[in-house]
């Protein structure tokens, strides 16, 4: 149940905004308006600067309902544990996860679709986020290699970042950044996010010459943009 609780407004004009609600002041906002971020599971309340406090707080009032429902929609976070599964790349993969004390170092392996995970340790999630970022670079490597032929253009240098707001980017150099959430996509929404970045190679821009060189690249253009606009954050409730 989401509770309203008002707080007095301090000297600095801080809202009193209830869990979960962050404002956030927009010199480009021409009106106020609630966005859910499930990426840091919580409601933006974003507004042109100069709104008035007590405006504010109504309209937060106003949408409770709204604002309620969308925070209880939020997917609870990933417990790494034996049994759960993940999508590794895209496909079910079961964690077979052993837990032995004597063991010096963990061991993990991927047998017919199973991570056959054998730990010393209680909690082997850091451990299972190397082994996905291995398995994510290469990959990587090989789909770069492969569209970086095909367009003509070099890549220096990939690296996997924990992202927050973008999949992918590509520097001047060549040089590509990839979010590690990748490694729970399917294979047709890797090939589009790899084609992507490659086409940013030739175009530093979104330009229509950038998106016809994306599509030429990509398998599934349509259908890895597609699926990564609707279930793109729910990855993020994955270690």
């Amino acid at each position: 149940m989401w509770n309203w609780f008002p707080k007095p407004l301090d000297n600095k004009n801080t809202l009193p905004l209830p869990d979960g609600v962050i404002a956030v002041p927009n010199p480009r906002a021409r009106r106020m308006a609630l966005r859910l971020d499930p990426v840091r599971k919580c409601v933006r309340l974003v507004y042109p600067p100069r709104t008035a406090a007590s405006t504010l707080l109504k309209f937060v009032q106003a949408n409770q309902r709204w604002i309620a429902h969308h925070l209880a929609s939020l997917p609870q976070d990933f417990k790494v544990q034996n049994g759960a599964s993940i999508p590794l790349l895209g496909v079910k993969t079961s964690l077979a996860i052993t837990l032995d004390e004597t063991l010096k170092r963990t061991s993990i392996k991927l047998i017919n679709n199973e991570l056959i995970i054998k730990t010393n340790l209680d909690d082997p999630t850091p451990r299972l986020r190397r082994f996905l970022d291995k398995a994510l670079l290469e990959r990587l490597r090989i789909l770069c290699a492969q569209k970086s032929d095909q367009l003509g253009r070099p890549v220096i240098n990939i690296q996997i970042r924990d992202s927050k707001s973008r999949w992918g980017s590509c520097g001047h150099d060549g040089r590509l950044c990839f979010s590690r959430r990748l490694v729970y996509v399917p294979e047709n929404v890797l090939d589009y996010v790899v084609a992507h970045e490659i086409a940013h190679l030739k175009h530093m821009d979104h330009s229509d010459a950038f998106w016809s060189t994306c599509a030429d690249l990509c398998v599934d253009y349509a259908g890895g943009k597609t699926w990564l606009k609707a279930h793109g954050a729910s990855l993020h409730a994955y270690p």
